[in-house]
């Protein structure tokens, strides 16, 4: 070989050809073998040899027969209880069963998830063929399943019961766990001796830290998807996740505290529920009839549970708008995406556990009730997604020992409270849209404070209903401490009402105004046992002017409720006020005609 010789190749060695299937498209073994052709043309001295691969997931079996064990065919249960036929792969006394022959995602019917009823059983049945085939080595391959029933049907399939308290056998899924009592294993057959591998690419719980539920959830809510429109931002604004819109719309919702109430459950109803309904549809393509329907559903459960115990979470110092709401918004998601009913109840009873909302702020003028409807519509969507992949919550949330009333109330309420009437009276239609940007349970004294504007008063004695009292009034009411503080003193808004002849969202920028703060220290507060509920309690103000007349003003009930005569042009100015648009407003009222929310969000963009 002379100097000027280009260098001969070294000569080959084997080459080992070990992938995985291709999901959709080829069997671990037709990649291997495409693979080995493509190779063969390119270096026909290349000496292949083909070793089909499987982690654990759907094509262990497959691999296995590649490999050259023998393959065996078994009727089993799928992952719904229809029968399916599924293999497992046989070589001397080694077996290898896979979940995904018998319960996995592709055995179910029309690839429509069902993760609180689909089973293992089948993959249990599969195994007890091992070992009648006499099998002592057992390779399980735990990938692909369709079911989040811990390996509960895994069980039965091999002849074990589980039983509920009176002895039952539970039904499969894994929502039937939550009724588990005891365990029967006395039918199991005898695996001494016999050892059973495990294979799979994760190691993940269901539940937990790491847990898929939570995982799959937190991939859902977060990675910078572009689901939803936060209202009033400039154009083109970036979109953000469901549960981010739904949290900052429901916040925006009740900033001003403009937003409605129902007086007989003392609920904000739309701040929890319409951010969340139309964060849906939006991230879903839903239509304006598909947004009110879903609305419809919240508002109805807002307002059921929270008239269900008057005044009983503000007499514990909760706001029901926000213990009841993440109920309300979970049950919007869910109706929102279409889910069955077993996982809304499950949404709900997870919603439960996220029930709250301190009440502390009126002994500080803090801004967190602001915050509760945000939270509760944010905490709605996180249920409801939890329900979705599988995780479970009680559903006697409502009722039960520990419940929404038991644990937040220390009492009771009857199911019957909360579903008598439901589909014939409708709550909803009795919910008030406020005139003032203030609390609610001291509108009806508002309405009365309006008859004294232009009169001289020296001071003002004003009835009050006793469950809004301790809201309202007190000892240094008089001076609020910061404009949200503002909105829940009845002495000095009733003072600005006399002085100024309205209640707007500019009359609490300036809340050190002389003129007010002295009336405001004139008024007095009585407390009078009126019945019916707080919010819907009859204003009555005793005005003495200088020269000691006394006149009295007084309304029946706030404006804005059901009963108000003038309620269809009240919504209207204010949503034409509140909007800047009549246009806009006749968008919102033209919404069950509309195909996709879009038009109207993009109407609500920052001018």
């Amino acid at each position: 070989m002379s100097a000027d010789s280009p260098p001969r190749p070294s000569p080959p060695g084997h080459v080992l050809l070990a992938p995985d299937r291709f999901p959709g498209a080829l069997t671990a073994a037709q990649a291997a073998r495409r693979l080995a052709a493509g190779l063969r043309r390119a270096r026909p001295d290349v000496p292949l040899v083909e070793l089909p691969v499987a982690d654990g997931g759907e094509g262990t079996v497959a691999a296995a027969v590649a490999a050259g064990w023998r393959a065996v065919e078994v009727e089993v249960c799928g992952p719904t209880g229809r029968p399916v036929t599924a293999r497992l792969a046989v070589r001397d006394r080694s077996a290898v069963v896979e979940l995904a022959e018998a319960s996995g995602l592709r055995r179910l019917p029309g690839g429509k998830p069902r993760p609180l009823t689909a089973s293992s059983l089948g993959t249990g049945q599969l195994l007890g063929h091992a070992l009648r085939l006499g099998a002592r080595r057992i390779v399980l391959g735990l990938g692909g399943g369709a079911c989040t029933d811990g390996g509960a049907g895994l069980v039965q399939g091999l002849g074990g019961r589980l039983l509920d308290a009176l002895g039952k056998d539970l039904p499969p899924g894994g929502a039937a766990l939550r009724s588990l009592h005891a365990l029967d294993l006395r039918g199991l057959p005898d695996m001494s001796g016999v050892e059973v591998v495990v294979a799979g690419d994760s190691a993940g719980p269901l539940l937990g830290r790491g847990g898929a539920a939570a995982v799959r959830t937190a991939r859902d809510l977060g990675g910078g998807r572009a689901e939803a429109t936060v209202i009033g931002g400039p154009p083109g604004a970036p979109r953000v996740t469901r549960a981010e819109a739904a949290f900052a719309n429901g916040v925006l919702m009740h900033a001003l505290d403009f937003d409605d109430t129902h007086a007989g459950g003392l609920v904000h109803a739309c701040a929890p529920v319409v951010p969340v309904a139309l964060a849906e549809a939006e991230a879903l393509g839903r239509t304006g009839a598909d947004l009110l329907l879903g609305a419809v559903v919240g508002l109805e459960a807002v307002c059921r549970l929270g008239a269900a115990a008057p005044h009983g979470f503000h007499a514990r110092g909760l706001h029901a708008t926000a213990a009841c709401g993440v109920l309300a918004a979970a049950l919007t998601a869910a109706r929102m995406r279409g889910l069955p009913p077993d996982t809304a109840v499950h949404a709900l009873g997870i919603a439960g556990s996220q029930a709250g909302g301190l009440l502390e702020f009126l002994n500080t003028g803090a801004s967190t009730k602001q915050l509760h409807p945000g939270f509760a519509a944010r905490g709605g969507v996180l249920a409801t997604t939890l329900a979705s992949h599988g995780a479970t919550g009680p559903d006697s949330v409502v009722e039960g020992e520990y419940g929404l009333y038991g644990a937040l109330l220390g009492r009771r309420v009857e199911p019957a409270a909360v579903l008598d009437g439901l589909g014939e009276r409708w709550e909803l239609a009795r919910i008030t849209v406020k005139p003032y940007p203030a609390c609610q349970l001291m509108h009806a004294q508002l309405d009365a404070a309006r008859r004294l504007h232009g009169r001289a008063v020296e001071s003002i004695t004003a009835e009050v209903h006793p469950d809004a009292a301790s809201i309202v009034c007190g000892p240094g009411k008089e001076r609020p401490r910061t404009p949200y503080d503002a909105k829940f003193s009845l002495p000095w808004s009733v003072a600005a009402m006399v002085l100024d002849g309205e209640v707007t969202a500019a009359t609490y920028d300036d809340i050190d105004r002389p003129e007010v703060l002295a009336l405001a220290a004139r008024v007095r507060t009585e407390v009078v046992a009126f019945p019916g509920a707080a919010a819907d309690q009859p204003g009555r103000l005793r005005a003495v002017a200088p020269d000691g007349e006394v006149v009295t003003a007084e309304v029946a009930r706030s404006g804005g409720g059901p009963d108000d005569p003038r309620i269809d042009a009240t919504v209207r100015a204010k949503a034409v006020a509140n909007l800047g648009s009549a246009d806009r407003a006749d968008l919102i009222l033209g919404l069950a005609d509309l195909p996709s929310v879009r038009p109207l969000l993009t109407s609500l963009e920052e001018e």
